[in-house]
C-alpha cells in the first residue's frame, strides 16, 4: 500500500510544476501591427527569452523587460496578462509555441500588435 502511495505522488508531483523555474528561447517567426496607423507592417523579429516561475512569466528581450501574471497554467502550457493604464500585454505558451498581443490605447496613438513563434528550453 505504501508503494502504491509513492508510486502516485511521485507521478503526479511533476505535473503540477511542470514549466516553473524553466527558461525559454524564443524565436519570432511573424511580427505585424494589426490595427494602428501602420495596419500590415510588418515589425522587427525580436527574439527573446523568458523564465517560467511560480505565478509569473518574466519576458526579455535586448530593449525590455517585464513581467506577466499567469491566468491559467496547466501541463507545458499557461496564459499570463499584464495590464497598466493604457497599456495591455498578453501571451499565450503551449507546447513550445507561442503568441503575444500587445495593444496601446492612448490618445492620440492606439495600436494592436501580434507576434508568434516558436520556443525551445534554454540550458
Amino acid at each position: 500500500m505504501t508503494r502504491l502511495l509513492l508510486t502516485l505522488l511521485v507521478s503526479f508531483v511533476p505535473l503540477t510544476h511542470t514549466g516553473v523555474g524553466d527558461v525559454y528561447y524564443c524565436v519570432m517567426e511573424c511580427s505585424e501591427v494589426v490595427y494602428g496607423h501602420t495596419d500590415g507592417h510588418q515589425l522587427e523579429l525580436n527574439n527573446f527569452i523568458f523564465k517560467w516561475e511560480e505565478g509569473q512569466v518574466s519576458v526579455r528581450n535586448e530593449s525590455d523587460f517585464s513581467v506577466l501574471p499567469i491566468v491559467f497554467e496547466g501541463l507545458r502550457i499557461f496564459n499570463a496578462v499584464h495590464a497598466s493604464g493604457e497599456w495591455i500585454e498578453y501571451m499565450n505558451f503551449r507546447d513550445e509555441r507561442f503568441q503575444r498581443v500587445q495593444a496601446v490605447n492612448g490618445a492620440p496613438e492606439q495600436s494592436i500588435v501580434t507576434s508568434a513563434g516558436s520556443c525551445t528550453e534554454y540550458k
